[in-house]
């Protein structure tokens, strides 16, 4: 049987020790590593969490409502699906397609919106530019208006003039809660 020398036995407990020492470090990253998953997944539920609430308000100030009305005239259809108020503005998307002489048209040209509430007419803040999109016939389009309220309270009419033969008008009332 061979007898190890002092310093290989030294080398070999370098070697023990070192070992150890990989190991402890390794054992310590592995704690850190799960208090960091810890604090990341509180961060990101903390975070989460605020969010949510900011939606929650959001949700609160703004009132949609249920319009579903439907307009035929002139080979035109013309459509409001719901309105949305918000901030004494009310967002109203027009959905229209027509199927007249016109090969291309755009809103304004077969039926221009004209919005009121209690008798004048409301201040267009968007959506100005949708009116003069042209489409082809049966295309669907839409035109996002929105507008500045008088009041909260006051119903809202939605007038469409057609010009193009004789002076009429189809109406879709809003009611406001």
């Amino acid at each position: 049987m061979r007898f190890l020398h002092k310093r290989d036995a030294n080398a070999i407990e370098n070697i023990y020790q070192l070992t150890d020492n990989i190991n402890n470090m390794l054992w310590g990253l592995v704690v850190v590593k799960k208090y960091l998953f810890i604090l990341m997944a509180a961060l990101l539920l903390v975070g989460c969490g605020s969010k949510e609430d900011e939606a929650g308000k959001e949700e609160s100030e703004k009132q949609k409502i249920d319009v579903d009305q439907t307009l035929e005239t002139n080979n035109l259809e013309l459509e409001i699906q719901t309105a949305t108020v918000e901030d004494e503005t009310i967002a109203i998307p027009i959905h229209w397609k027509q199927w007249n002489m016109y090969d291309e048209a755009h809103l304004s040209l077969v039926a221009h919106p004209v919005v009121e509430q209690d008798g004048e007419e409301l201040e267009t803040i968007a959506g100005e530019d949708d009116l003069l999109v042209k489409k082809k016939q049966l295309t669907p389009a839409r035109a996002s208006m929105k507008y500045k309220l008088i009041s909260e309270d006051e119903p809202v009419t939605v007038r469409f003039l057609d010009i193009r033969e004789e002076i009429r008008d189809e109406v879709i009332t809003i009611e406001l809660d």
